[in-house]
């Protein structure tokens, strides 16, 4: 079954163990998947994803994903090394996805414990929307955030906190609504990331 799903423009990841925000990394997908933030945080094409181009329906670049690909990232999100870590992109599924409800993630490290992870999920009272992972302690996506699934871009944000011993809250936006949940964060064992699916 072919699944695509449109990617745009600002992919950010941002550290905010400071009191300003720190840019890690911003793929704006014009050309490729390289990092515009000056970090050298390039990332790496693998299967069907490729870019989008001129007909993406965004005012930039956007990067199409067939589900038999992602974008490689060299940057480890497990809490040892971001505490605090908020990810943002804008996102299109189109009517394949639509039509046929199931797991389909925009990003993540996931090693199969509900690591740092979001995108389409189902498995919250059969609820088809947008959701982020909880890890250990609630294993498990976030609620509906009542963000209906179209073919219009959709704009995401996952916003880690993590305080000591793992520990900490997760909260999800899906264009202007949003959830907060308790979470553990649990380890992942992948120290790199995958825009377009849940794991590299």
């Amino acid at each position: 079954r072919f699944a695509r799903l449109l990617l745009f423009a600002t992919m950010c990841l941002m550290s905010a163990s400071t009191l300003r925000a720190d840019l890690i990394a911003y793929y704006p997908f014009d050309e490729d998947s390289s990092d515009q933030s000056g970090n050298g945080n390039d990332g790496f094409d693998d299967g069907d994803a490729a870019p989008a181009g001129p007909n993406s329906g965004f005012v930039d670049g956007a990067y199409q994903f067939g589900g038999a690909g992602h974008v490689v990232v060299p940057i480890d999100i497990n809490s040892a090394e971001y505490e605090q870590l908020t990810v943002t992109m804008w996102v299109k599924p189109d009517a394949s996805i639509v039509n046929a409800p199931g797991l389909y993630k925009t990003f993540g490290h996931d090693d199969g414990g509900w690591d740092r992870t979001f995108g389409l999920d189902t498995r919250e009272e059969g609820v088809f929307r947008y959701a982020a992972f909880t890890g250990g302690a609630r294993p498990g996506p976030t609620p509906d955030t009542g963000t209906p699934v179209t073919s219009d871009w959709t704009f995401l944000a996952a916003v880690w906190d993590v305080e000591e011993f793992g520990d900490g809250t997760v909260t999800f936006y899906a264009n202007q609504n949003s959830v907060e949940e308790v979470i553990n964060d649990t380890p992942s064992a992948h120290f790199e990331s995958a825009i377009g699916n849940l794991r590299p």
